[in-house]
């Protein structure tokens, strides 16, 4: 199992992440099907999947749906989904890149008691949105004062590196490496994303992916 693989990959390098699941249980809106996951997080096998996360000491986060970008009350109802399923308190979350708003999006995740956010990047490349490499509280233009939530912005994508790049191998860990060292010149903070299905045999991805734990541990 892919899942079994990638703890197994983290253990070995002695890193932790944060893993965000999707938990919407409502009934799918045609377009959902193409931009949403066809999991459900209160299945039997998501939930060994949770515990097995958990038990390693990972995180769990939310990951919400594509409609759920301006709707506090669809951000509820799927921090709940998960919680139940997983038994913790959920704090971390990553919302659907596509569906974003700098006037709404910080604005429902902190309604909802959500407390970190790394939407945060490029869709088409590496590097870093917001020009630096910081954990920091977004500002709140309305109300003229500073979120309760934190954020911190995503600095690469396995498909930047595999789909929108043309790398091959070696090009690919100068790149990763060149983003671990800036963020490591300026002691700052910043967030990877990685698709577990992309370790599969069918993707082939996770040679890069090992290669960037070993860097991260380095």
């Amino acid at each position: 199992m892919v899942f079994d693989k990638l703890l197994a990959y983290e253990k070995n390098t002695n890193i932790t992440s944060t893993f965000h699941f999707y938990s919407d249980l409502k009934k799918k809106k045609f377009k959902n099907i193409f931009f949403d996951p066809g999991y459900k997080i209160n299945s039997k096998n998501l939930k060994k999947i949770l515990s097995d996360i958990s038990l390693n000491n990972h995180e769990i986060g939310l990951h919400s749906s594509f409609d759920s970008w301006n709707n506090i009350k669809d951000l509820r109802e799927q921090k709940k989904a998960l919680q139940d399923a997983c038994g913790i308190s959920i704090s971390s979350v990553r919302q659907h890149w596509l569906r974003f708003s700098w006037n709404f999006t910080w604005l429902c995740q902190q309604s909802v008691g959500l407390k970190l956010d790394t939407t945060l990047m490029f869709n088409d490349r590496p590097g870093f949105r917001n020009s630096s490499s910081l954990l920091w509280n977004p500002w709140n233009f309305s109300k003229k004062k500073a979120y309760n939530i934190q954020a911190m912005p995503s600095i690469l994508m396995d498909s930047h590196i595999y789909d929108y790049l043309d790398l091959n191998d070696h090009e690919r860990k100068n790149l990763m490496y060149h983003f671990i060292k800036e963020c490591k010149i300026v002691s700052g903070e910043a967030a990877v994303l990685w698709h577990p299905h992309t370790l599969t045999k069918d993707y082939g991805w996770s040679g890069s992916f090992l290669k960037f734990l070993r860097m991260i541990n380095k």
